[in-house]
């Protein structure tokens, strides 16, 4: 007799069945998920508020897989922020040491421009946790002459 779960329940050890995370939204544990069977064998997981998401929900209902994420399961996925700000000196630094010796996070890659003493930047980083992100978030917000931080994709509360 087969036994449908409540929920998928991401990072479960399942043999036939694989998840991959949507690459329009990135969704990392903590943010409210959304499963869609696109194979026998293979489920994608948005957010549920990416507009794919949304858009996938209303023409294809039928392929809706209810899904959350494992509690206590302590992976790093990779996630971006995008940061603005008035140029200056040590800014980088400071920015470093809340990533780094304050969050103990771990850098994939940061890509910063300065343009009439504005700069922009890219920070991939691996992340366990929205709520370890939001934090990060946060504290690089109080960082003098930073403009804006914000989370790659699209504005998620």
């Amino acid at each position: 007799m087969d036994v449908t779960p409540n929920a998928f329940l991401l990072d479960d050890d399942y043999e036939q069945i694989k998840y991959v995370l949507a690459d329009c939204c990135n969704p990392i544990p903590g943010d409210t998920v959304v499963g869609f069977q696109v194979s026998d064998n293979r489920i994608v997981v948005h957010q549920t508020s990416c507009p794919n998401a949304i858009s996938q929900m209303s023409r294809f209902g039928n392929r809706i897989i209810k899904t959350k994420w494992r509690k206590g399961q302590n992976i790093a996925f990779l996630s971006g922020i995008k940061l603005k700000g008035f140029d200056r000196k040590g800014i980088i630094k400071e920015m470093m040491d809340v990533v780094t010796s304050q969050m103990d996070l771990n850098i994939r890659s940061l890509n910063i421009e300065t343009k009439n003493n504005v700069f922009t930047g890219t920070l991939m980083l691996y992340i366990q946790s929205v709520r370890t992100l939001n934090n990060l978030i946060e504290q690089l917000r109080q960082i003098d002459q930073m403009e804006s931080v914000e989370r790659i994709g699209y504005d998620v509360k």
